[in-house]
C-alpha cells in the first residue's frame, strides 16, 4: 500500500469515526449505579457451540418486542461482530451463548434468546417466557408503534413469569433524522415504570456489548442479595430462569446496596 493510499484510508477512517461520535451525541441512558464495566466476557458462540468452560451460574435471558425493531441484529453484532443491512424474520424461537467472568472466579454461561415479534408466533412466544429470568425490551427509535407496544408486551410477559430483571432498550440511535420517539416520553415513561434504559446503534456497534454486561451483573447482584438473605436458612442452591445453580462459596463478601439509584446520563 503506498504512503497516499495509507492517508487515505487513515481519512477516510478518521471521518467515519466522528461520523459515528456526530450519531451518538443525542442518545440517552438511565442506569442504576452498577459495576458491569467490570464483568469480563469468556467466550461468545452459538447453540451448537460446545462452550465446555466451567460455570457457577446459567441466566437465561430474552430479547422481545415487535418486528422490525432489530432484536437478531443486536445478537449477531454481540455474538459475531456482524452487521446486515437486511435480515430475514425470525420464526419461532433461538439463541446464543456467551460466558462471563464475574470476577472472584464466579463464572455464568448466559442463553440469549431470540424471539419473534409477529403476532401469529405470540403463543409459542408466552409458553417460552415462563423459563427466562430477564428480558431485553426492544423498540425501533424510528418507529413509534414499536415504543406504544412496550406495555402490551410487558403484560405478557408477566402473565406468564415474574422476571428478575427489566432492561428496555431503543435500537437504531444512529438513525437521528429519522427518530420518532422523543426523549422526554421515554424518560418520563422509565422514571414512572423504574426501568433501566439503553439506547443503542447495530450499525455502529454502540453499547451492545453494555446491555449484556448490564443483564448479567443485574442478575448476579440478585442471586447475592438472595443468598445473604437466605443465610439463615442455610441456603445450598438457588434456582434462576428454570436452571439450579451452585451457591456462592463466600457468603461473607455478599452484600447490595438497598440505596442505588439510577444514573441519568446524555451521551455527548
Amino acid at each position: 500500500m503506498t504512503e497516499e493510499e495509507q492517508t487515505s484510508n487513515k481519512k477516510k477512517n478518521e471521518k467515519s469515526n466522528e461520523s459515528k461520535k456526530e450519531k451518538e451525541i443525542n442518545s440517552i441512558e438511565i442506569l442504576e449505579e452498577s459495576k458491569s464495566d467490570e464483568i469480563k466476557i469468556v467466550k461468545r458462540g452459538n447453540e451448537n457451540s460446545s462452550l465446555n468452560l466451567s460455570y457457577d451460574f446459567l441466566f437465561k435471558v430474552s430479547l422481545i418486542g415487535d418486528s422490525g425493531t432489530g432484536k437478531t441484529s443486536i445478537i449477531t453484532r454481540f455474538i459475531d461482530n456482524i452487521f446486515k443491512e437486511e435480515t430475514s424474520t425470525t420464526i419461532g424461537v433461538d439463541f446464543k451463548i456467551v460466558s462471563f467472568d464475574l470476577g472472584k472466579e464466579t463464572f455464568a454461561k448466559m442463553q440469549i434468546w431470540d424471539t419473534c415479534g409477529s403476532e401469529r408466533f405470540k403463543s409459542l412466544t408466552a409458553n417460552f417466557l415462563k423459563t427466562c429470568s430477564a428480558f431485553i425490551l426492544v423498540f425501533d427509535l424510528t418507529r413509534l408503534s414499536t415504543f406504544q407496544s412496550i406495555d402490551n408486551w410487558i403484560k405478557t410477559i408477566y402473565e406468564n413469569t415474574k422476571p428478575r430483571f427489566l432492561i428496555l432498550i431503543g435500537n437504531k440511535s444512529d438513525l437521528i433524522n429519522q427518530r420518532k420517539v422523543e426523549k422526554d416520553l421515554i424518560l418520563k415513561y422509565c422514571e414512572k415504570n423504574n426501568f433501566n434504559y439503553i439506547e443503542t446503534s447495530v450499525k455502529n456497534n454502540f453499547n451492545i456489548e453494555k446491555i449484556f454486561k448490564e443483564v448479567a451483573y443485574q442478575l448476579y447482584e440478585g442471586i447475592k442479595s438472595k443468598n445473604q438473605e437466605s443465610q439463615k436458612n442455610d441456603l445450598k442452591e438457588y434456582e434462576i430462569g428454570g436452571f439450579k445453580n451452585i451457591k456462592i462459596d463466600e457468603p461473607n463478601v455478599l452484600s447490595e446496596d438497598k440505596n442505588k439509584k439510577k444514573k441519568y446520563c446524555c451521551k455527548s
